[in-house]
């Protein structure tokens, strides 16, 4: 598969992958506690947040691929949208 880098998504895994790392030493050592499950809590958020980010992708280059806007309201919905204000 030949994806594009992105950088947002590179930056919020690598954010996921340092708590992971902090979480996983706890674990396996059973010494977990409050800040593992608030580490826990914080990846669960890091996932929606990229799942997020990739399905505004998606829309924005579904605007974007069909064409011209036909009334002023599609217009301005194009222009918040590839603006980040939608």
């Amino acid at each position: 598969m030949n994806q594009e880098y992105d950088i947002v998504i590179a930056t919020l895994e690598e954010k996921k992958q340092k708590l992971w790392k902090m979480t996983e030493s706890n674990m396996s050592s059973d010494m977990t506690n409050l800040m593992d499950d608030i580490r826990l809590e914080q990846i669960q958020e890091l996932n929606e947040a990229m799942g997020m980010w990739l399905l505004w992708k998606e829309e924005k280059n579904k605007i974007i691929d069909v064409g011209p806007a036909s009334s002023k309201e599609q217009q301005d919905a194009r222009n918040d949208l590839l603006d980040g204000t939608l």
